[in-house]
């Protein structure tokens, strides 16, 4: 099937079906979030992005990373797809705790801005649009075992998101 072009190598195990761009008149591989996805699922691994990848997936960033970074259940791997970098790192105890999806991308992109620049209030109005107020309480709940600075960035999100003024 790869030499009729019905579908495409990712890595060794990994294939997809190319999918049409018609923005750039060719066929194209999925993204390197789908990718990821199909490596975790393959490998039986939980994973989260991690740092810029958050960011970027939480439209916080317009910057697309040099490489891609998940947090992984599994081991340490690198894969290079197309000349870009997607890497896995092994969880630590902590992330391991935080099984939800929104609240790993929350607390990751806090963390990879540090706690001067997670802390301006430019930063979490932004980061407040990302969810409805409803998502917040459940995001405040469930990062309750991270660090206490990154969990007062998480409450003031929350309130500004409950704020119709801004």
């Amino acid at each position: 099937m790869e030499k009729e072009g019905k579908i495409v190598r990712i890595i060794p195990g990994l294939y997809a079906f190319p999918k049409y761009s018609w923005l750039l008149n060719e066929y194209v591989v999925p993204d390197i979030g789908t990718i990821a996805r199909g490596i975790a699922r393959k490998n039986d691994w939980k994973i989260f992005p991690e740092g810029n990848t958050a960011l970027l997936y939480l439209g916080l960033s317009t910057q697309v990373p040099a490489k891609y970074i998940y947090l992984s259940s599994g081991r340490h791997r690198k894969y290079d797809i197309n000349g870009t970098i997607l890497e896995f790192k092994e969880l630590n105890s902590k992330t391991i705790s935080i099984s939800d999806k929104n609240t790993n991308l929350v607390v990751q992109s806090i963390a990879s801005l540090g706690k001067i620049a997670a802390s301006e209030e430019s930063f979490i109005k932004k980061l407040s649009k990302c969810f409805s107020p409803e998502e917040w309480i459940k995001i405040e709940y469930k990062a309750k075992k991270v660090t206490s600075w990154i969990l007062e960035i998480i409450a003031k999100a929350k309130e500004f998101s409950n704020d119709e003024n801004y």
